[in-house]
């Protein structure tokens, strides 16, 4: 009898491997505060010089929640790596309202935001730029100092925006978020592009990443928080094709999809499954060898932890899952980010708790990728 061959791009292996070469070092840890979420903040790199940023506030254990006091005051902390990392703070970035829910945090003294000027140079390796919930800010010297907020559009949705951007010229920039859609009375969260090509003064939707995930499904299908197509991180490979990895869930499945696009990102198709169930954006960074690594918080097994994938292909199929650390005290962990050094090595940066440093705390892990 014959079998039914499963597509090449969806051939996953089961099997997982500690890796032995990677060193695990505390970003930010202060007892009594909650510190979390740098996939939702940022990550810039200049060889070297290291750039992150994440939330802070109070930090209450949960069991079934994340361990931060919802009603203590909450603030934007960043992070700089030379030789050591050292905490700056910069009072100006206001967080915004907790997953687009306001009554979530108290928050006192928001600045509104204002339209842009543009004529920011995306090409200028010390400009950067950090977008969040509507808006975003800019800084000319990486990160030392900073502008706004400026608005973003919203069209017919909220604009859900994190810091995850790909500068494509000296005025256009492609910046990836999640859109909010409203439909059949279903409404979740859907990745999607938008670009811009004078110099950051407007931002046009460009396209959705991917298929829509609640086209077959209606209201009483969804539970609030359980139907969602989010946090989009993309790459562009040497020849001009971009890859995106979003994290997926619809009601108990979980799991994270890579999608393609050969036309400066106005249309994508899904070619691999990278993982399924591990409920935590993964981010992508394209090696010195031309393979890819995907990095992302494992919160599918106990104990928990921070697991890899690297790709040969561009994407469509991916290695056994490698294990960079398991040492997690719970599930409340995750949200990388990551960078390439100059010497090949991949900083992964993310939240952790661990039983010797119970409350939530900024911790990196520096990895070098293994020909596998």
């Amino acid at each position: 009898m014959m079998r039914k061959m499963l597509p090449v791009a969806l051939i996953l292996f089961a099997c997982a491997a500690f890796s032995a070469d990677v060193t695990h070092t505390v970003v930010y840890d202060k007892e009594g505060e909650f510190a979390g979420w740098p996939a939702n903040e940022g990550l810039w790199s200049w060889g070297d010089e290291i750039l992150v940023a994440f939330e802070v506030a109070a930090f209450a254990e949960a069991k079934d929640d994340h361990s931060v006091n919802r009603d203590s005051p909450r603030r934007v902390v960043f992070a700089r790596r030379g030789g050591t990392w050292t905490a700056e703070k910069h009072p100006d970035l206001e967080p915004p309202e907790y997953l687009g829910e306001a009554g979530k945090h108290k928050q006192k003294g928001r600045t509104p935001p204002r339209p842009s000027p543009g004529g920011f140079d995306f090409e200028d390796p010390d400009f950067i730029l950090k977008s969040r919930g509507h808006t975003f800010y800019t800084s000319k010297n990486r990160g030392h100092n900073w502008e706004g907020p400026w608005e973003l559009p919203s069209y017919d949705y909220i604009s859900e925006a994190r810091t995850s951007y790909i500068a494509t010229g000296k005025n256009s920039c492609l910046l990836f978020m999640t859109g909010r859609v409203t439909r059949d009375g279903l409404k979740y969260g859907r990745s999607c592009v938008l670009q811009t090509t004078d110099g950051g003064k407007t931002f046009g939707f460009l396209s959705w990443i991917g298929d829509d995930i609640g086209k077959n499904l209606s209201s009483k299908d969804e539970a609030r928080g359980i139907l969602f197509s989010i946090m989009p991180s993309a790459v562009r490979l040497p020849d001009g094709r971009y890859l995106c990895a979003v994290r997926q869930r619809i009601n108990k499945s979980k799991w994270t999809d890579i999608f393609e696009s050969r036309d400066g990102c106005r249309t994508w198709r899904k070619i691999s499954l990278l993982e399924k169930g591990s409920s935590n954006p993964a981010t992508l960074v394209l090696l010195s060898d031309g393979r890819i690594a995907a990095i992302y918080g494992n919160r599918r097994e106990s104990p928990c932890g921070v697991s890899a994938k690297i790709s040969k292909d561009g994407g469509r199929i991916w290695s056994p899952e490698i294990v960079l650390r398991n040492d997690a005290r719970k599930w409340d962990i995750g949200y990388t980010r990551a960078t390439r050094r100059p010497d090949g090595k991949i900083v992964a940066v993310y939240y952790y708790t661990t039983k010797e440093i119970p409350h939530n705390f900024i911790a990196a892990s520096i990895w070098s990728p293994a020909e596998q």
